[in-house]
């Protein structure tokens, strides 16, 4: 989750992308768009506004980052509907109330993970920018499961797998984790899974290769 800390404020920030897919076409919908927007602002969240008014799109098929929040509104059946996405799953919502509730909630939960796994998550990125030539991307994701608080995926260049040098690389990953303060490594629960970046189309090499088959055959 992308939190800031304004010392002068004492006030922890919240980055969220918002999305409106809707046309505010009455005086009702104003007011509730209004009062969510002002409760954002004045909470300390961080908005940015990606979408607005995109027509036939439907919040469903709207993507989610792993590292932000991100509330979508739309409307069905004559009534504002809001998908807010926490960052682990997706609370569909019809009221205000209940929406400025979650966000709240949400809010405290995830800068707390945040902190938690700050120490790990920046040891991964610096070990990303040492070995930007092996590793394409890291992400990470909340609450994949009861057992886990966070999942971090890991992935490297074509070059790593050619070489098959990934293992070599999550043994180096392995050894850096462990120089971490033993207090804090007995309190995470995460787990580290990769793959690989594919730069091509998977169909089209499929095809040629079978294309090959045939010629030799």
């Amino acid at each position: 989750m992308r939190a800031y800390y304004i010392e002068e404020k004492k006030m922890e920030m919240t980055y969220i992308e918002l999305r409106l897919l809707m046309y505010v076409d009455c005086e009702k919908k104003y007011k509730k768009i209004t009062r969510i927007l002002n409760y954002l602002n004045a909470n300390g969240f961080i908005t940015n506004l990606t979408t607005f008014y995109c027509e036939n799109m439907r919040a469903e098929n709207i993507f989610e980052q792993q590292d932000a929040m991100s509330l979508t509104i739309d409307i069905r059946d004559d009534r504002l509907r809001f998908k807010f996405w926490n960052g682990a799953n997706t609370l569909w919502l019809y009221h205000v109330d209940d929406l400025l509730d979650a966000l709240e909630a949400g809010r405290t939960k995830f800068v707390k993970l945040y902190e938690k796994y700050e120490p790990l998550t920046q040891l991964l990125l610096d070990f990303k920018s040492r070995w930007r030539t092996s590793i394409y991307h890291i992400s990470y994701g909340y609450f994949p499961d009861d057992n886990t608080e966070i999942v971090y995926h890991i992935t490297f260049t074509e070059d790593v797998k050619d070489a098959h040098y990934e293992t070599i690389l999550i043994n180096k990953i392995n050894k850096e984790i462990q120089t971490l303060d033993e207090n804090l490594l007995k309190d995470l629960n995460f787990r580290i899974e990769h793959s690989f970046r594919i730069t091509g189309c998977s169909e089209c090499e499929r095809k040629r290769k079978e294309r090959e088959q045939d010629k030799e055959s």
